[in-house]
């Protein structure tokens, strides 16, 4: 008879609440993680990561467009032009945007859609992302190229962090929340969205009506899947207070007349809390 591995789940805590781990190979069927990176699930939380946890050069090598594939993949939405900013990013700033606008870091800029739309809105902005070659400014702006690490930008210098679709994706959520709430000045904001792809009521229905999993996961795309309430526990054991976490309906992706079609589900996706991403606003104290 086969021995269990020695990394049984006594050797692994949640990263979000810090609860014990059990394998969970139905949903790594779901989305077809690889056998090499199993998924692992906590039953206080919810939360669902993967373990071991690529190397920062392992998932650096995704986002760096060195393959055909790659390239291929990024050139949608190259310009960068404000009209591509998802509706939910503009509603979150505008909700923690009182008076005079301050410095804004955007924490994965892609092709700086939104950081375009934060500087229209009088911010003053900067941006970290592991490839800069996406966005071309014509714009006031100072960015960084890597990842999100102490000294790259001074403590205390920006009013607003924005996290958009990143944490699912970076190797240490705990050191990038760290960074994240020293770079913030005292009442500054988070602001952050994530997929909420097993959970997603919209999604479940894509999977049921086309016979097919929800996505093409692969080794280095999305190492952990958030519940409401990991993400807000996640926040607030990291030294944040949590003004909102919840799913967001599908509706309020999508802009006029297109949200129309979805508004008929926003009462179920509401009430089971089962929307089509997640969201948080978070303060610093």
């Amino acid at each position: 008879m086969l021995l269990a591995p020695l990394h049984s789940n006594l050797d692994l805590r949640c990263e979000a609440c810090g609860g014990l781990l059990r394998r969970a190979p139905e949903f790594e069927r779901k989305i077809g993680k690889p056998l090499e990176q199993p998924l692992w699930r906590c039953s206080t939380c919810d939360h669902m990561q993967v373990h071991p946890i690529p190397s920062a050069e392992e998932i650096a090598s995704y986002y760096l467009p060195r393959t055909s594939a790659n390239v291929k993949r990024r050139r949608v939405g190259w310009a960068g032009g404000t009209s591509q900013v998802t509706p939910s990013y503009l509603r979150r700033l505008r909700r923690v945007t009182a008076g005079r606008p301050g410095m804004l870091l955007d924490v994965g800029f892609g092709s700086g859609s939104f950081l375009r739309a934060a500087h229209s809105m009088g911010y003053r902005i900067a941006g970290v992302d592991l490839n800069v070659d996406r966005f071309k400014p014509d714009i006031e702006c100072e960015l960084r190229q890597g990842t999100l690490r102490p000294g790259l930008f001074p403590d205390r210098s920006f009013d607003v962090v924005t996290a958009h679709h990143v944490l699912e994706h970076v190797e240490d959520l705990s050191q990038v929340l760290r960074v994240i709430h020293g770079l913030l000045r005292n009442d500054g904001y988070l602001l952050i969205e994530l997929p909420h792809d097993l959970k997603s009521l919209v999604k479940r229905l894509k999977l049921a009506t086309l016979s097919r999993g929800y996505t093409k996961f692969t080794r280095l795309q999305h190492l952990r899947f958030f519940s409401i309430r990991s993400l807000r526990t996640t926040l607030e054991r990291r030294g944040f207070e949590v003004e909102l976490c919840r799913s967001i309906p599908s509706y309020e992706m999508l802009r006029f007349p297109q949200a129309l079609l979805l508004m008929p589900v926003a009462p179920i996706e509401c009430w089971t809390g089962c929307g089509h991403n997640l969201e948080a606003i978070a303060r610093k104290p």
